[in-house]
């Protein structure tokens, strides 16, 4: 697969296009603050192996709000309210509660002219983003 526009690389596949992709797109967020555009939200994927360590962004990108990516709405794997609190925690230790929001990777709309979820697991998703932002305000308000 070539990508020359993005990359300069041939890859292998796409999994390899993905994690380059994933890179490039967390150096131009430092490149454009940097710059002086003046973000005050970044919505950031961060249920999916591939999307890296929110260390990466926390380190450089903290004094902005971060909407974390908690549930990935492309499996039928229903993440657990613990599950999401692990994942806000790690992120709490590089933004304050009220820099942090819980969302989705991308959504459950239509993807490629499919549905990506049913409607019976997506709400269960959105449950558990419920339960755990509950948890989370329990824990740090």
């Amino acid at each position: 697969m070539w990508v020359g526009a993005l990359t300069g690389k041939v890859y292998g596949n796409h999994r390899e296009l993905a994690d380059d992709i994933v890179r490039i797109l967390r150096e131009e967020l430092i490149d454009l603050r940097d710059a002086g555009c003046d973000f005050v939200q970044f919505v950031l994927e961060y249920a999916t192996p591939s999307a890296g360590d929110i260390e990466v962004v926390g380190k450089v990108l903290a004094d902005r709000e971060l909407g974390l990516g908690v549930v990935n709405p492309r499996t039928d794997d229903v993440e657990t309210p613990e599950e999401i609190v692990r994942k806000a925690e790690k992120a709490l230790e590089y933004y304050r509660p009220e820099q942090l929001f819980l969302n989705t990777d991308c959504g459950f709309g239509c993807f490629a002219g499919r549905s990506v979820n049913v409607e019976e697991v997506a709400y269960k998703k959105l449950c558990s983003i419920v339960a755990a932002a509950t948890e989370l305000r329990r824990k740090y308000r």
